[in-house]
């Protein structure tokens, strides 16, 4: 059974540190539609794309590390507690990494907004 809680708990992390490690190690060159952080504001110039792939790259990796041992830690309680209280972990734990994995765009766009201004010129 552990395998099972295994396999539904603990992909998020390890994708997060997956997808952070192939934008640090292959970052897209140009700001296209395919791959890579893609908001208005991290596509409205080549630098503010270049920057945010690598600041993207970062925080996912740094974030998905961080949600490996609360990831596992709930992997043990899902053995410890009744069917029902499984469920609603295996139910509201992978909603709750996928929320983490996304409000990285929250840094992510202040930091853009603080370095870029609206046309995506570095600001000095």
């Amino acid at each position: 059974m552990i395998l099972i809680y295994i396999l539904c708990i603990m992909p998020v992390p390890f994708i997060m540190i997956g997808a952070g490690w192939f934008l640090k190690k292959y970052p897209p060159s140009d700001i296209n539609k395919a791959y890579g952080y893609r908001t208005k504001r991290a596509m409205k110039s080549l630098k503010a794309w270049k920057f945010a792939q690598e600041n993207c790259a970062r925080i996912w990796i740094k974030t998905g590390k961080l949600m490996i041992l609360p990831s596992a830690v709930m992997c043990v309680v899902c053995c410890l507690v009744s069917e029902f209280a499984m469920t609603i972990i295996l139910s509201i734990v992978p909603i709750l990494q996928i929320a983490v994995m996304l409000i990285v765009i929250i840094p992510m766009e202040k930091q853009l907004k603080a370095k870029f201004d609206e046309n995506g010129d570095e600001i000095i």
